[in-house]
């Protein structure tokens, strides 16, 4: 029992072998599966009987009610294991946590359980009675003599191993474990009971009476060889020690590898590609660590069982070194299952990201240790809806409420984790690099730039509103959303301007006040057009916006292991990111609050702000597109974050949490979409200007280059099922603590400074909020590239046979020290273009009368009426 407390500690020895879809049956059983749970099941079982039954064998074994009993204590060996490591979570792969089984419950309803379910014993409502201290956590064996041994499974094997490193320190062993592998062990016959013991430096009697320190090549040897003093050898000698049923069992061979000792709290997940399945012999990492192989009847016509032959990707996903690395880098394949994973709140600490102009801040939101998250369930069907209302159309008495929520908030204890300082720590830690990725240290998780932009904030709000509701007893309240895409609410919200309100922050645009007009273009100064005109150049803006294609709108793949900002999606990019600085404070040294990640959710119109970001997703996935998925990848659908709930409760969250907003229970007022019907107009035809540039290149002035296109003058059906994509690459910002802004233009002309030709040419934007610099006042360069769609583009100027296009890169904000690596085509599958208009078609475009747009109208100008008087 005491050999236990190692494998507990290395959770992949203690839970057993990973086993995935498609893999063979019993790839490796955990220590405690091994001995006692098989040893047990075996002495109890009759010998009278042909197989030992009841107990003896699997098929029979629930027959005899003691089986309830001793599983009840195997369970129980998991529930101590969970103890004496609190903050261990087994496993984070989701091929472990999404496994599922069926059950009849006490109604004699047919339930699906996933593992997930099974993990926290308190949920389920049951625990063990408390029989005293635990004997064996004591009970570590005295060491004997070390010895020398000589050595097939007819009779004791003895090999003298080389071991890769020796005196390896502490700390070293405490990173790795180091664990002889017992290889390609094959059963011909399993109808016996099989039985072999793994011994180290063992004396010469051990082959004939049990040595009083055994241990077992699957719990690691690291602690083992301290005890008998041969952790300075170079070599050690494993004895294979046949007990019961093992004269035609044969093992190829024996090697030492290691294996990352996963520290409470974290799990390794390191990214690389898998190797082709190897011969036995050379199979290191999923080779079984065996002690006491308990293998039952073959079928007839079975096949010799191999228990260890094969790798897949999750046999590398905790990692080894020295050889085992080399086996499990070769070869190519599919890539690992590796989401992002919910962080370790205990290892908070100060944001990296944060530049050096900003005052020394904690992002780190409140957390006790030892605190159990719960997976996050949707609220009932039978909840209220919450109607999330435009805050240019909201009226008094929903003004009321509102302000009274967010007071409340405001006045809870700065340590509550529903607290408004709580709140907008959220987001600063996940957005200034306070949080690690798990089993990535010093590598930051960063929600922005990714395709976890949208749901991450989906879920952010929806957590920031429930509270808001649970402190005024309103089940029904719901997040205003600023409307910034339709004419009337291209100004500030006015909701949040009066100065009495809890809604308002000091540290705002004061020239922004409304009723002065958005600028979804924003490049760090106010243009001079007319009304008229920014509205409309907002509207050509929000139609480039819509894209069609999944990555565009979403956000590059972000996975474990993979560095920060890989590219953000098109409304992520323009206008989210304008629309933060135009309402910073530019009297502040990085536009607090809006102005810059760390503080913006310091200001309460983020939330506004982020509620139509949100909407437009909702729009997205509901409207335009509403057969997509977005993304079918498990690395996305995987990811996990932490929140907070209204009963201050810590819920984990994956991305497939989020996709549907009728689960979610809410939905946004009908306001109509205007921008559907805004394509800029093309004008005249006119000659591109030339290219006068090459990469890579500095965006301190415009820079043209000319690029080709692998294919040009495609048809209708293949333009359907694949978007041109302009990729702009290596996009380098030295010093991220700067607003920076540049436009992608294809065929502009000399003169394309015009409105008209600008839209009418203009690919997008890149508008990257500040984002500072990292630790020890080094910059650290912000690395990222962008992405734009070019089929309808290319064929509104005249340009899709060309087989050369010339880009041009016009730098508008902060750009001085910006570098861009190159630019290239690239495409893309397509979302079926008869979804993206089915719905707008005939004027169906969904906007509201004009009489019902006025009497609404008429409703807000009366409420800024009363806030004209304070």
């Amino acid at each position: 029992m005491y050999q236990m407390i190692s494998g507990a500690r290395k959770k992949e020895l203690f839970m057993g072998h990973p086993y995935s879809a498609g893999d063979q049956p019993k790839p490796g059983a955990g220590t405690v599966e091994f001995v006692p749970h098989n040893t047990v099941h075996n002495w109890t079982g009759d010998p009278r009987q042909p197989n030992g039954e009841d107990m003896g064998m699997f098929y029979s074994a629930a027959r005899d009610p003691v089986f309830f009993a001793h599983h009840g204590n195997v369970d129980r060996m998991w529930y101590i294991r969970h103890g004496l490591f609190p903050r261990d979570t087994d496993f984070a792969d989701p091929d472990w946590l999404d496994a599922t089984f069926l059950f009849y419950d006490e109604e004699a309803r047919l339930v699906r359980v996933r593992v997930r379910d099974s993990l926290d014993e308190a949920a389920l409502r049951y625990t063990y009675q408390d029989v005293g201290p635990l004997p064996w956590l004591n009970a570590k064996p005295s060491t004997g003599p070390a010895g020398a041994l000589p050595g097939t499974l007819d009779k004791t094997v003895r090999v003298a191993l080389t071991r890769p490193k020796t005196s390896r320190s502490r700390k070293e062993k405490d990173a790795e474990e180091e664990a002889p592998v017992i290889e390609g062990i094959e059963v011909p016959d399993h109808s016996a009971y099989v039985k072999f013991d793994v011994f180290v430096n063992a004396p010469e009697n051990a082959d004939r009476k049990r040595s009083p320190r055994k241990t077992v090549a699957r719990f690691g040897i690291s602690d083992l060889l301290e005890d008998i003093g041969a952790d300075g050898h170079k070599t050690i000698v494993v004895s294979i020690v046949p007990r019961s049923g093992c004269d035609s069992v044969r093992v190829s061979g024996v090697s030492i590898g290691y294996s990352i000792n996963v520290a409470p709290g974290t799990t390794a997940t390191p990214r690389m590609a898998p190797p082709p399945p190897p011969p036995c012999i050379t199979n290191l990492q999923s080779t079984l660590r065996y002690n006491n192989l308990l293998l039952h009847r073959k079928t007839k016509g079975w096949k010799p069982r191999n228990v260890s032959c094969r790798v897949d990707r999750r046999d590398v996903l905790l990692g080894i070194s020295g050889a085992a690395a080399m086996v499990a880098t070769q070869g190519g394949g599919g890539a690992l299952a590796a989401p992002i994973q919910a962080p370790d709140l205990g290892d908070c600490h100060q944001p990296v990201d944060v530049p050096a102009t900003a005052p020394a801040i904690n992002c780190c939101p409140t957390y006790s240790a030892g605190t159990v998250a719960v997976d996050f369930a949707p609220p009932p069907a039978s909840s209220p809806l919450r109607v999330r209302p435009a805050a240019h159309l909201a009226d008094r008495a929903y003004l009321a409420k509102y302000e009274r929520a967010v007071s409340l908030m405001k006045k809870l204890p700065a340590d509550d984790p529903r607290s408004f300082e709580q709140q907008w720590r959220v987001h600063c830690a996940y957005c200034d690099g306070a949080y690690d990725q798990v089993g990535f240290p010093g590598l930051e998780i960063q929600i922005h730039s990714c395709w976890l932009f949208f749901p991450w904030h989906r879920m952010y709000l929806y957590f920031h509103e429930r509270i808001l509701g649970k402190l005024i007893g309103d089940e029904t309240f719901a997040l205003p959303f600023w409307n910034w895409d339709a004419p009337d609410g291209m100004s500030f919200p006015a909701i949040y301007a009066n100065r009495w309100s809890p809604l308002y922050d000091p540290r705002r645009n004061q020239a922004h006040l409304p009723p002065f007009p958005l600028d979804l273009d924003y490049s760090g100064t106010d243009t001079n057009i007319p009304k008229d005109q920014l509205i409309d150049q907002n509207l050509n803006i929000m139609y480039r916006q819509a894209t069609r294609k999944a990555e565009l709108f979403m956000g590059q793949p972000y996975r474990a292991g993979d560095q920060p900002e890989p590219g953000a999606g098109t409304v992520e990019s323009v206008p989210h990111n304008p629309v933060h600085r135009w309402t910073g404070d530019p009297r502040q040294p990085n536009g607090e609050d809006m102005g810059i990640f760390y503080s913006a959710a310091r200001d309460p119109v983020f939330f506004a702000h982020h509620g139509n970001v949100d909407r437009m997703w909702h729009i997205r996935r509901g409207l335009l597109f509403p057969g997509d998925t977005d993304f079918t990848d498990p690395d996305w659908l995987d990811a996990s974050f932490f929140f907070y709930d209204e009963e201050a409760r810590l819920v984990r969250v994956r991305v497939r949490d989020t996709l549907d907003p009728s689960a979610l229970r809410f939905t946004y007022q009908d306001v109509g979409l205007p921008w559907l019907n805004a394509k800029p107009s093309t004008g005249a035809a006119s000659t591109p200007a030339p290219a006068a540039g090459a990469f890579p290149a500095t965006l301190d002035k415009t820079v043209r280059v000319a690029v080709t296109r692998p294919r040009a003058s495609r048809s209708r059906e293949e333009k359907e099922e694949e978007e041109e994509v302009l990729v702009i690459e290596g996009i380098e910002i030295p010093d991220h603590s700067t607003y920076v802004k540049f436009d992608v233009f294809v065929n502009a002309p000399e003169s394309g400074d015009g409105a008209a030709t600008c839209a009418a040419t203009c690919a997008g934007s890149v508008a990257l909020a500040p984002h500072g610099i990292h630790r020890e006042g080094q910059l650290s360069p912000r690395k990222t590239e962008a992405r734009f769609g070019i089929c309808d583009l290319l064929d509104d100027i005249g340009a899709d046979g060309d087989k050369t296009i010339v880009v041009s890169i016009v730098p508008r904000c902060g750009c001085d020290s910006v570098t861009v690596a190159g630019v290239s085509i690239g495409y893309a599958k397509m979302v079926p273009r008869e979804r993206f208009m089915a719905k707008y078609e005939n004027g169906e475009n969904g906007m509201l009368s004009q009489t019902e747009t006025n009497k609404r109208q008429k409703s807000n100008d009366a409420l800024l009426d009363s806030l004209d008087t304070h």
